[in-house]
């Protein structure tokens, strides 16, 4: 009945985070509006929206440990070469950790918002293939 559109992330410059999003994370432009732009992700049926605002807004919440969690993670097949990857484009990145199998790492995009990058875990039943079983059901 419902499944997730778009992501939403709140951007001061449109156009310098346009172009550092097509570089890091290569979304493909679908369109722009006046204060916005939407993305899609080539092997993903969730788009990108960035929206401009004035000033930089939270992206990240804490849990009730009082630990920071990030609104959404985006997947990756190859964790370590991703990380080194963005280590050697000189993105702002967090050590890779891991929990329960997943392993993980947190970057900032321009304007300091968090994105929260895992590998999957295979078995898990978090993990995309096991989510499409319960899906076909």
């Amino acid at each position: 009945m419902f499944k997730v559109g778009s992501i939403f992330i709140p951007v001061t410059d449109l156009e310098h985070s346009s172009k550092w999003y097509e570089e890091h994370f290569q979304v493909k432009l679908i369109g722009q509006w006046e204060g916005g732009a939407g993305f899609y992700f080539p092997d993903s049926a969730v788009q990108l929206g960035l929206i401009e605002v004035q000033i930089p807004q939270p992206s990240q919440f804490l849990n009730r440990h009082a630990q920071q969690n990030t609104y959404f993670n985006l997947i990756t097949e190859d964790i370590v070469s991703l990380h080194k990857t963005f280590i050697d484009q000189g993105l702002t990145v967090r050590q890779i950790n891991e929990f329960g199998g997943m392993k993980y790492f947190d970057c900032a995009d321009p304007d300091g918002n968090v994105l929260s990058i895992v590998e999957e875990v295979p078995g898990s039943p978090f993990h995309s293939e096991q989510v499409e079983k319960l899906q076909q059901k």
